[in-house]
């Protein structure tokens, strides 16, 4: 929380607005090794519903048609949009992308691929 306005003290009254600041949200979703059509629809929701798309260049080519108009590609910084209120997918090839860095953030861990065991 922030405070909104400058407190106002009067008699035994204390006045004071605050704003509760966007908690960011990080995706970290894996890619896999399979193809698109073997993605989990839940893996693809958060590529879509992220305001930032974060990972390699070949994992950003790989999710490029779902991606919104407006949404934003980065190569790095992943922890610190999302630690700064932003909705971030943090994208990668194999089992997934891990953290490094601690997030002041909603984290939220995404197989990206179907599992194929029968």
């Amino acid at each position: 929380m922030e405070l909104a306005a400058e407190k106002f003290k009067r008699d035994n009254v204390t006045v004071a607005a605050a704003r509760v600041l966007p908690r960011g949200r990080l995706a970290l979703v894996g890619l896999g090794p399979g193809s698109a059509e073997e993605r989990t629809p839940r893996a693809e929701a958060e590529i879509r519903r992220a305001a930032f798309v974060v990972g390699t260049p070949e994992a950003i080519d790989a999710v490029g048609p779902l991606l919104r108009s407006g949404t934003e590609v980065r190569y790095e910084g992943a922890c610190d949009l999302a630690s700064r209120g932003a909705a971030v997918a943090l994208v990668a090839f194999g089992a997934g992308p891990t953290l490094d860095d601690p997030v002041e953030a909603d984290v939220i861990v995404v197989p990206g691929v179907r599992d194929r065991c029968v």
